[in-house]
């Protein structure tokens, strides 16, 4: 069995140890062929290096430190998917095994010894190298990746510049090809680059690329750049290797494998979350406003061992990093290759394969834009910085307008003079303008009352009698036949102005009713003290006879006459039993209401016993106090009514998101082929912007998926997207 080893045996290597950080060392057993390499295996034979250096657990004694065979490919678990970039990561040639070494500052100036044997599990040790024949390791300090550029110069791992020239380089990349770079802005969304031409940003994490030759001894290891924990502090790397601060003075530099380093870096950029650090890598996120908003996590190696090598995260490790995706739909997306991969809410085996170079994938909530005409909906993912975003149904201030009535305008502030009936007809012709004469109490109770009776046939109430006169002057009217009434007193108009509104009409009927009431039962109260005490008791009430007539029988008016016919009434002596009988029907009638009659209405109270002659009735004087039902209901009937437009279908959901940067990043997935991103409306910032404008951008990423790219303010603003 023959097998090559480099560094090789007897050999001198001087191994340097950089400014920052410490010293990766890769030692190598080459074998003739795969197949051979796999016999080993198979045999269970140990490659080990024998050594006095006081690493990997030696204290300086002479220990043994084994190589490591290289995974079986065909071992390798399977992941949901890998995160790209591993294009350009080379792949081992499956016949080197390898031993890593890490070599603190700390020894620098020491030299020590080693040599190589082989372990045989049915044979003992093979030695490979002969006496005096070991090889020397002297181990330096100097930096090989970078030089501080003129007028700068290294300390403790920062970069100081002599002057304050913005712009001007601070250190010098000796092999900028060799190197990939990580850049975070802010609030520590990462960008990668296979390039180190970057803009300025907040940091950068310089990568070294790996290579197909893996005999080389030192590998370089990654290095954290800052300006400064200041917000106007950046860093940027041209495509040379120049690497500049901005608004700065000094260029912090840090080894990604220190100790200190989470700490030291969440001083430098307080955005970026530090979460994990382990088999060689670090998981950062972004710092993010709410629990539901998009998350960048970038997954970097700390340390480069020159090899392909790869980790994985579970479900777990995702569930650690955003406890919201276990309550709401959620999409892991690759930066490097966006597409919709689901995660599910609840645990699964869902695995993500990231290479040498880290990775980096955004885990935001899906948002659904539902369509009532088509059966598969729209998907939106948000690829940047956002907050409260949502989907939501909302009705613009337009919409509102036209779904609410218009109410009709208030009528301007009138007063009504009220008028006497005597002054009717003189009134009636001023009526223009805004003046009205009103109907009488009278005319508006008795057509309720007409009104009602017709429905429920009851009734009519009697109308209320004057005061009692003196007898002779009674005969003496009763005589005389009755004055015509005129026609032109019984037909009441009542102009009115349409904004005249509707003042006291019941309320003074319900007062005055309430006040004869109060009057009747305090004059039936009086009524039997007078009968005890001998006194007439007509000074409370009237006549029994004209009562009882008028409350039994219905008022008749005779047709094609404007005059009452007198009838004639013969005295009739009242004993103790009809006065009992007056005082019922006095208490029955002042119990109910009792509205007077105009004398447009008065009516003849006919009797089957005795005739009555004609008897005046009380009328109140005739007030214009508010206008009648038929008025009211023409008013009304006038007036135009508002325009109740119906409501049309519910308004369309929309997609909002506030954006706290001018650009922004989504990730659509239209319901089939015949739509595109064209037939969405989109508004960012409270503008426009469509396909053909300069700020937007559309790339077809898969046969329905697109990624869009939209610019809109420099502060950012509103996102709005409707489906047209």
């Amino acid at each position: 069995m023959h097998i090559s080893f480099n560094p090789g045996i007897g050999t001198y290597t001087v191994l340097h140890v950089p400014e920052v950080g410490d010293a990766h060392l890769r030692f190598t057993a080459s074998f003739q062929s795969r197949e051979a390499l796999e016999q080993a295996r198979c045999e269970g034979i140990r490659v080990e290096m024998w050594t006095n250096m006081p690493v990997n657990g030696g204290h300086g004694d002479w220990h043994a430190v084994p190589f490591v065979y290289p995974e079986d490919p065909a071992a390798e678990q399977s992941a949901d998917f890998t995160l790209a970039p591993t294009a350009d990561a080379p792949a081992g040639n499956g016949r080197d095994m390898y031993l890593d070494m890490v070599v603190p500052g700390s020894l620098c100036g020491a030299r020590y010894s080693f040599t190589y044997r082989l372990d045989r599990p049915w044979g003992g040790l093979e030695w490979l190298g002969a006496w005096g024949h070991n090889g020397d390791l002297v181990i330096e300090r100097r930096e090989e990746r970078f030089v501080p550029a003129e007028g700068c110069f290294l300390k403790d791992g920062v970069v100081v510049r002599g002057g304050e020239a913005e712009g001007a380089p601070a250190i010098q990349l000796k092999e900028p090809l060799n190197w990939s770079i990580w850049s975070f802005d802010e609030e520590g969304w990462a960008t990668y680059s296979s390039r180190v031409d970057t803009p300025a940003s907040k940091a950068v994490v310089l990568l070294p690329r790996l290579t197909g030759d893996f005999s080389f001894r030192r590998i370089s290891q990654p290095i954290f750049l800052s300006a400064g924990s200041e917000p106007s502090s950046a860093v940027s790397v041209s495509a040379e290797g120049e690497v500049l601060g901005h608004n700065a003075s000094k260029l912090t530099i840090l080894a990604l494998d220190a100790a200190d380093f989470v700490d030291k870096a969440r001083e430098l950029l307080p955005g970026l979350v530090f979460t994990d650090k382990r088999d060689g890598y670090a998981i950062f996120k972004s710092h993010i406003v709410e629990a539901s908003a998009p998350a960048s996590i970038s997954v970097v190696p700390v340390i480069c061992t020159g090899a392909n090598r790869e980790t994985r995260l579970t479900y777990d490790d995702l569930l650690a990093e955003c406890p919201h995706i276990s309550k709401e739909k959620t999409i892991l997306v690759d930066v490097a290759q966006p597409a919709f991969i689901t995660v599910p809410t609840e645990h699964s085996d869902l695995s993500v394969k990231i290479g040498p170079y880290g990775g980096n994938f955004i885990l935001t909530p899906l948002h659904v834009l539902e369509q009532a005409s088509e059966e598969v909906p729209w998907n939106l993912a948000i690829l940047s910085p956002s907050s409260f975003a949502r989907i939501a149904t909302e009705t613009s201030g337009e919409e509102l307008a036209r779904l609410l009535p218009t109410p009709p305008p208030s009528p301007p502030p009138t007063i009504a003079s009220l008028t006497s009936s005597s002054s009717f007809q003189s009134n009636a012709s001023r009526s223009n303008g805004m003046s009205i004469t009103l109907p009488s109490i009278a005319e508006v109770v008795a057509k309720e009352m007409e009104q009602a009776g017709a429905d429920t046939q009851a009734v009519p109430l009697t109308p209320l009698s004057p005061p009692p006169r003196p007898e002779g002057a009674f005969e003496e009217k009763s005589e005389k036949a009755a004055e015509p009434v005129k026609e032109s007193e019984r037909q009441v108009t009542s102009p009115a102005s349409r904004s005249q509104p509707i003042r006291g009409g019941f309320m003074r009927l319900l007062f005055a009713w309430i006040f004869r009431s109060v009057i009747a039962r305090l004059f039936g109260f009086f009524a039997p003290v007078a009968r005890y005490w001998g006194l007439p008791t007509s000074w409370f009430y009237e006549e029994e006879s004209k009562t009882q007539s008028a409350t039994s029988r219905e008022p008749v008016v005779e047709k094609n006459e404007d005059r009452i016919e007198p009838v004639p009434v013969n005295d009739v002596d009242r004993d103790d039993e009809d006065a009992q009988g007056e005082d019922r029907v006095y208490l029955s009638t002042y119990d109910s209401v009792g509205p007077t009659a105009s004398p447009s209405e008065t009516t003849l109270a006919e009797s089957d016993d005795d005739d009555l002659p004609e008897k005046e009735h009380y009328v109140p004087s005739k007030l214009e106090v508010a206008p009648s039902m038929e008025t009211v209901v023409q008013v009304l009937e006038e007036r135009p009514a508002p325009v109740f437009i119906a409501p049309r279908a519910p308004p369309k959901p929309r997609f909002l998101a506030d954006i706290s940067s001018n650009t922004v990043s989504l990730l659509v997935r239209a319901p089939h082929a015949r739509r595109a991103p064209s037939d969405l409306k989109i508004h960012l910032g409270g503008k426009a912007v469509a396909a053909g404008d300069a700020g937007y951008t559309c790339a077809r990423v898969s046969e329905h998926v697109f990624l869009l790219g939209l610019q809109g303010p420099q502060e950012g603003g509103r996102l709005e997207i409707a489906v047209d």
